[in-house]
């Protein structure tokens, strides 16, 4: 039973879209106080004026009623995923409402409805961005205007003001609801902003991961460049030992070819071979080539 009342209290959650989750939960808020201050003015006017013996007497009554079930369906159709409908025909009902009172009962002077088409203004600046700003900023400016000619004309003249309590009563609703609405606009550019830097941050992480990748395989690039160059050596040296080889018969001339390959191919500082004597006690000096390779075989070096 809570389950289904906390489903039904709380705005919808749209998975991977941050912006239309923030437009839900603040078209939920809204409605949900939107409906709970249509209640209470009907609640009110009954209370203060008992129930309404015509259409007439009770026309405050009965629109905040009507209100309160059109708001209904509002939450009905957001949390059955219609966001960007309800986007649109909220701002249009407050406008609607608010207009229709100020061209046939209220007029513009003295009036606090006049504060209402702010509050649409604002409302649609959140939900629809400035196509809606535009538009309903143009639908209050004319409603203020046709009502202001009405009223210079005679055509329209303005009926006996709301009780003070009335009038206490829906300020403090349209000062709450305005806001409401600054509190979600600027908790929805701080979200942005933090969302914004954390994404900045998470982008030079990512960079600073790729730059130390990129440097890890330029080093990798540059050994295996390097052992294939040194397998490469490798592979012409043994080729060119096969070459000496098959072409020379001479054991000495052979060895003396080889050591000359190794020490140009690899440009080692000396390159010798040693040869065990018949003792095998001493490894004899034979060959080498570099520096003091002659010297060595004319001591007869050995170790």
């Amino acid at each position: 039973m809570w389950t289904r009342i906390e489903r039904i209290w709380t705005a919808p959650v749209f998975e991977d879209e941050a912006l239309t989750t923030w437009a839900a939960r603040l078209l939920n808020t809204t409605l949900w106080f939107l409906l709970a201050a249509s209640l209470g003015v009907f609640l009110l006017v009954v209370a203060m004026v008992g129930v309404p013996a015509t259409f007439a007497e009770g026309f405050v009554a009965y629109a905040a009623l009507a209100t309160s079930v059109v708001i209904g369906f509002f939450l009905f159709l957001l949390h059955r995923g219609r966001l960007r409908l309800v986007s649109v025909l909220l701002p249009l009902l407050i406008w609607s409402l608010t207009a229709f009172w100020i061209l046939t009962q209220s007029g513009i002077a003295g009036d606090s409805s006049i504060l209402t088409l702010a509050i649409v203004i604002v409302l649609a600046a959140l939900l629809l961005g400035g196509r809606g700003v535009a538009i309903f900023t143009l639908l209050s400016s004319a409603t203020v205007i046709v009502s202001y000619l009405l009223q210079i004309e005679g055509r329209l003249s303005p009926g006996p003001s709301t009780s003070l309590l009335m009038d206490v009563v829906l300020i403090v609703a349209q000062f709450s609801l305005i806001g409401l609405l600054l509190h979600y606009a600027v908790s929805g550019i701080k979200n942005a902003m933090h969302q914004a830097q954390s994404h900045a941050q998470a982008q030079r992480e990512a960079n600073r991961e790729l730059e130390a990748l990129r440097a890890t395989l330029e080093q990798r690039v540059a050994e295996r460049t390097r052992d294939l160059e040194r397998q490469a050596v490798q592979l012409q040296l043994a080729a060119d030992v096969s070459r000496v080889a098959t072409s020379t018969l001479d054991a000495g001339q052979l060895l003396s070819e080889v050591t000359d390959l190794l020490y140009n191919r690899f440009r080692f500082y000396h390159v010798g071979f040693f040869e065990t004597d018949p003792t095998g006690r001493w490894a004899e000096y034979r060959i080498g080539a570099g520096r003091g390779a002659k010297d060595l075989v004319q001591e007869g070096f050995r170790i």
